[in-house]
């Protein structure tokens, strides 16, 4: 039975993706490492099964009256070590897997219509259903948090493969987090935190720093946002998404182009940073981002 078809059959459809998801991850960490990465035909064929099962239950995901039902970000994260093992275990055969799986999931992020398709339904109808779906909203959805999620395990491990993906992702990050500070009933706590780890993990990642410099530009817009409307409107955000704010500063303020745009006054642009910017305010008044920033200065 498949991943689709059993949640589609099941009561209690968290407890069946979470044991399918377990199962799974056991199965995968059971194979034996082959000599020379000469995995056989018949094993990597159910390796590729497991992606497809995992795409198709995300194209499941996205139009499923049943989505609270399955809404686990703990599930999630470990979907996303099943699929990112998997396409470990196919770098060598299936290299193409890695790139066709992060694409996809881009799609997912930025609301493409990624739908399974309905056999019942006529043609007239699906047009309608497709041009009725169109419009993207850029706020949170489970497919969408999954997506995410398997992003960021997918750039951190595979960042060579996936730099040419870089600028669109980049693109969907950013029209989603600008989206969820227009009002509070966006900002749907874990999905920013995936958002703002993703942004992150690429930064880490990349080694193309033209790529970065327009977005730096957003990002620094966005922490601007949080910090005013934490102190001028008394705003509450989570401490984890706060975290990776002034620990992505650290990156930011450790590359060679700012380092080099400042050379002649880095104090002086240190200081504007962390104490005219409120990073370094908001950063010792808490325990867990005090330590973030306290890191984060040390590196400097």
């Amino acid at each position: 039975m498949s991943l689709l078809e059993l949640v589609q059959s099941s009561s209690n459809k968290r407890h069946s993706l979470f044991t399918w998801t377990t199962t799974t991850f056991e199965a995968i960490s059971d194979l034996p490492n082959y000599e020379n990465n000469e995995v056989p035909e018949y094993v990597s064929n159910k390796l590729i099964n497991i992606i497809s099962q995992i795409d198709t239950f995300i194209q499941f995901l996205t139009t499923t009256e049943d989505k609270e039902q399955l809404d686990s970000h703990y599930v999630f994260i470990r979907i996303s070590h099943v699929y990112s093992m998997t396409l470990c275990r196919l770098k060598e055969t299936s290299s193409g897997k890695i790139f066709d799986g992060a694409e996809f999931m881009i799609n997912v992020l930025g609301e493409e219509d990624v739908s399974l398709p309905d056999p019942t339904e006529e043609s007239s109808k699906k047009s309608k259903k497709k041009n009725s779906s169109s419009k993207r909203t850029h706020t949170h959805s489970p497919a969408k948090d999954l997506a995410v999620v398997i992003l960021a395990q997918l750039y951190e491990l595979f960042s060579q493969e996936l730099n040419s993906l870089i600028p669109l992702t980049y693109f969907h990050i950013f029209k989603n987090l600008k989206k969820a500070m227009e009002k509070t009933k966006y900002r749907h706590a874990t999905f920013l935190v995936s958002l703002l780890k993703l942004y992150n993990i690429i930064l880490t990642q990349n080694d193309d720093p033209s790529k970065d410099i327009t977005y730096i530009s957003k990002f620094t817009k966005l922490s601007k946002n949080i910090f005013e409307n934490i102190y001028e409107n008394d705003e509450s955000y989570p401490v984890d998404m706060v975290s990776l704010v002034i620990e992505t500063w650290g990156l930011i303020l450790t590359q060679d182009h700012f380092l080099k745009e400042n050379s002649s006054n880095l104090l002086d642009a240190l200081y504007a940073k962390f104490h005219d910017s409120e990073i370094g305010i908001y950063g010792f008044v808490n325990d867990n981002t005090r330590v973030v920033t306290a890191k984060i200065l040390g590196d400097i």
